[in-house]
């Protein structure tokens, strides 16, 4: 499911600066839209019986994990959000737009247990760019910013 929020929010006028309320999408790229919108219209009509519950899978993949939650703002813990709040605060709202019900229970499991030092390839150094096993190493900063440019505005 892609992540988004739909709501009603003041639209400026560009020319005169007045407000106007429209639904919009926003949050994140709404590529499945009018996949979405058939969906609220069937659980709302009741077509599809009533939403008893949902299960809702998101995965974090390698690279915005090394590069968010291990390397990035959400690196650590203390100083974060936990990574639910932050990664799938928008899968969230468009359930609650779909089903027209809030949650009464969410579970959210995960961690950094892997990304540990003592976690760490044999002979692996402290920094990707000194690290003599970086090229076979999947959470290679080198290669996620270097080569590939990913990541980098």
């Amino acid at each position: 499911m892609v992540g988004m929020s739909c709501w009603r929010s003041p639209l400026r006028n560009p020319s005169n600066g007045a407000a106007r309320s429209a639904k919009r999408p926003a949050g994140q790229r709404c590529i499945a839209f009018a996949q979405r919108r058939i969906q609220e219209r069937a659980t709302g009509s009741g077509a599809i019986g009533e939403v008893v519950s949902v299960s809702h899978r998101v995965n974090i993949g390698t690279d915005r994990m090394t590069h968010t939650y291990v390397r990035g703002p959400w690196g650590i813990a203390a100083d974060s959000s936990p990574s639910f709040l932050s990664k799938c605060c928008h899968d969230v709202d468009i359930l609650l737009w779909i089903t027209g019900k809030h949650a009464r229970k969410v579970s959210s499991f995960g961690s950094l247990k892997v990304f540990r030092p003592e976690n760490a390839p044999a002979g692996a150094a402290d920094r990707c760019v000194d690290c003599p096993v970086e090229r076979s190493c999947p959470y290679s900063a080198v290669d996620l910013y270097q080569r590939r440019h990913d990541w980098v505005g």
